[in-house]
Formats: C-alpha cells, sequence, structure tokens
C-alpha cells in the first residue's frame, strides 16, 4: 500500500495529482521554523510504517528538504522509499538523495546524471493543443 509525501505544503498539488494518478494515499509533510535560531522541523501526520512511500516534489537544489522527509520516513519505519522530481538544479543534492534511496529520478528539463523522464513529447502536445 505506497503512499504519495510531499515534503512540505508547497508540494500539495503535485502530491494530489501523483496519488490520483497512482490511485494511492498522498499526504504532505508540515515545516515549522524557528524564528530565533532559523532551525527547520518537519512534521509528518501520516502513519508510514511498513509503505513504500514515493517522495515528490518540484525541484531539489541542495537536497536538505528532501533528505529530512527521507530521514523522517525511515525513522517512522517505512519500507522502500523512491524519490521523483521535476527539476534538479545543483548535482550537489543528488549524490545524499540517491544513496538513501531506492531509485531517485528527474525530468529532462534540466540535464543531470538523474534525468530519465522525457518530457519532450508532454510539451509537443500542449503545444499542439494551443495552435
Amino acid at each position: 500500500n505506497p503512499i504519495v509525501v510531499g515534503p512540505d505544503d508547497g508540494a500539495k498539488e503535485f502530491v494530489k495529482t501523483v496519488s490520483d494518478i497512482l490511485g494511492c494515499e498522498g499526504t504532505v509533510f508540515h515545516k515549522e521554523r524557528d524564528l530565533k535560531t532559523g532551525d527547520v522541523k518537519t512534521h509528518a501526520d501520516v502513519d508510514v510504517r511498513g509503505r513504500d512511500v514515493i517522495i515528490v516534489d518540484d525541484i531539489v537544489s541542495s537536497g536538505s528538504t528532501i533528505l529530512n522527509s527521507i530521514d523522517i520516513c525511515k525513522k517512522s519505519g517505512a519500507n522502500k522509499i523512491y524519490c521523483a522530481v521535476v527539476h534538479v538544479t545543483s548535482e550537489k543534492g543528488i549524490e545524499p538523495i540517491s544513496a538513501a534511496v531506492e531509485k531517485f529520478v528527474a525530468c529532462n528539463t534540466i540535464h543531470s546524471s538523474i534525468s530519465v523522464i522525457p518530457v519532450e513529447e508532454m510539451v509537443a502536445e500542449k503545444i499542439r493543443q494551443v495552435q
């Protein structure tokens, strides 16, 4: 019984779309920033114990937000963890995430070592639709 997870509230619509397509539950984790220290704490409102988790987000740069979510899932007893993003803006964030999950993939909108999801056909189709 997989679950699609967004690392923060900004991924809410993305999570809904992916979970609807996959026919499974979806949720987002919630971040709180301590205004004095700047520290960020992430809270999960769902039990992922024994479940496969698919973390989705729009963009990865340093990877810290997704790594926080991976850590929460692992500590909560998730089974397998996968990660998919639209854009990767820095190779720096790829290695630690890839090492922490079963598979980490991204769209080929920005070239990276994990850019394996082609978007050209979708873009061409949308262009056809607006002509």
